[in-house]
């Protein structure tokens, strides 16, 4: 009998530990993508041309919690990949995450914001096509690869990340 009851409260403790551990790893992630959206700035060019795009960044983090690679495979402007790559490179809270291969969305949004009246969003029309990066052999200089490791495989996704931008413009009222 006391056996049994030594296995069943192992199991629970092993049970228990494994539901801990998963809700941690939650918690590292939605800190890591919560960093990245109060750091992340709207450059200043992008927002007053309208550009928003969606931007995604590869990184591997090894089992001592180092920055073993980086890279942004897509993204609207050189301005947004080159501020995700740096927010990236120098977040403490990247390592916290743990070993693994991680991919990452950041998507850039425009909102036009009129003086009494409620924010718009700029239309889809205004996306930057980040494929047109992704399909030409342009250098990529937004690549951290100290030992050369090819593109990892058997990624973990995170969460979207949302980077807004906004325009407030004054409202102008017509008189009859």
């Amino acid at each position: 009998m006391k056996v049994i009851a030594a296995c069943f409260l192992l199991i629970l403790l092993i049970c228990i530990t494994g539901c801990v551990q998963k809700q941690l790893a939650k918690h590292r992630q939605e800190d890591f993508c919560d960093y990245l959206t109060s750091h992340i700035k709207y450059p200043v060019s992008e927002r007053e041309w309208q550009i928003s795009g969606l931007a995604t960044a590869v990184f591997v983090i090894d089992a001592h919690d180092s920055l073993k690679f980086l890279k942004i495979v897509e993204f609207p402007t050189n301005n947004m990949g080159r501020e995700i790559f740096n927010k990236i490179k120098t977040a403490i809270t990247v390592k916290k995450l743990g070993k693994g291969n991680w991919m990452l969305p950041i998507r850039f949004s425009m909102f036009i914001v009129d003086r009494g009246k409620t924010q718009i969003s700029i239309s889809s029309g205004q996306e930057a096509q980040a494929f047109i990066i992704r399909n030409h052999d342009w250098k990529n200089d937004f690549i951290y690869n100290p030992h050369d490791m090819p593109l990892p495989k058997d990624i973990k996704h995170l969460s979207e990340v949302e980077v807004n931008g906004y325009i407030v413009r004054a409202h102008e009222e017509t008189v009859d």
